[in-house]
C-alpha cells in the first residue's frame, strides 16, 4: 500500500476485534478498500464478501455477483461505494441485514427511496451512514444548522463534460447524479434538498477537481475547499482514504469528530 494509505494514525485499544465487512462494488474506490482491508489497513475489520458487476482475474471465493449469494453472508457493516443505482437497489436489502456506510449521497434526493431506506432501517434496527469523503466540515456545518438563518452552498469545479449551471441540491442531482454526492450530503445535513445551492463549472481539459463547502447562520460562518488527488496506480482515492479512516475511528477508543 503507498504511504497515504499505510501511515494512518493506529487506532487506540479496539473495542472489539474481527467485524466483518461486506463491500459492495469493486472499481477505483472499492478495489482500493478491498487490497487495504487484505493488507490490515482498517484495524480489527476484515473483509467477508464483495459484490460487483464482474469478478476480476484471479478472484478470491468472497467475490459475488449475484446479490442474494452476497447478503447470503453474514456480516457487521456494508460499504456501499458503487454508486447512487446500487444504493437504490441494494440498500433495502443492506439495511434489513446491517449498517450501511455509503458515499452515494445522490441517490437519496429521491424522497421516496429516502423514506424507504429509513422505513426498513428503523425496522431492522440498522443505519445508514453517508460518508463525505471528499471534503471536511460536517462537524462544522451541523454546528451552524444549530442557529438561525442557516445557509448553504456548494461550489464544484468537476472533470465533467456538462455545461455550467446552478440549481438546487435537488434538481442538481437530477442533471447530474454521479456528480453531487457531497451536495446531497450538505443538504441532509443541513438546509435540505431544496434550499441548498449547488455551482458547478465544469474543467475543459478534465484535470482539475475542487469542492467548496460554505455555510452560515447566527452562529458564524464556515468555509472548507478540498482539491482532491485521484491515482489508480498509486492507489491514491480521498473517497476510500474516507471511508478506510472512519473504520478505524469506529475501534478508536479516543476520537475525534
Amino acid at each position: 500500500m503507498p504511504a497515504s494509505m499505510s501511515t494512518l494514525p493506529a487506532t487506540a485499544t479496539p473495542a472489539c476485534a474481527g467485524r466483518r465487512i461486506g463491500l459492495i462494488g469493486h472499481g477505483r474506490i472499492g478495489g482500493i478498500l478491498a487490497r487495504a482491508l487484505a493488507a490490515g489497513h482498517a484495524g480489527t475489520w476484515e473483509l467477508a464478501a464483495i459484490l460487483s458487476r464482474s469478478r476480476p482475474p484471479g478472484h478470491a471465493p468472497g467475490h459475488h455477483t449475484d446479490p442474494q449469494a452476497f447478503f447470503a453472508v453474514p456480516v457487521d457493516l456494508y460499504l456501499e461505494c458503487a454508486g447512487p443505482e446500487a444504493l437504490a437497489a441494494l440498500g433495502e436489502a443492506a439495511l434489513a441485514r446491517a449498517d450501511i456506510w455509503s458515499v452515494s449521497g445522490s441517490a437519496l434526493a429521491d424522497d421516496a427511496l429516502r423514506a424507504r431506506l429509513q422505513a426498513t432501517g428503523a425496522r431492522h434496527g440498522h443505519r445508514l451512514r453517508l460518508v463525505a469523503g471528499a471534503a471536511g466540515g460536517f462537524d462544522a456545518l451541523q454546528a451552524l444548522a444549530q442557529g438561525a438563518g442557516l445557509e448553504v452552498a456548494v461550489d464544484l469545479v468537476a472533470p465533467e463534460r456538462c455545461a455550467s449551471f446552478e440549481d438546487s441540491v435537488r434538481g442538481a442531482a437530477a442533471r447530474l447524479p454521479h456528480g453531487v454526492n457531497l451536495a446531497v450530503a450538505a443538504a441532509l445535513a443541513g438546509n435540505g434538498l431544496d434550499r441548498t445551492r449547488v455551482t458547478l463549472t465544469p474543467d475543459p481539459d478534465r484535470s482539475r477537481h475542487a469542492i467548496t463547502l460554505r455555510a452560515r447562520s447566527a452562529l458564524g460562518r464556515f468555509e472548507s475547499r478540498l482539491m482532491p488527488v485521484t491515482d489508480s496506480a498509486r492507489d491514491l482515492h480521498v473517497v476510500a482514504a474516507a471511508l478506510l479512516a472512519a473504520l478505524r475511528q469506529a475501534d478508536a477508543v479516543v476520537w475525534v469528530g
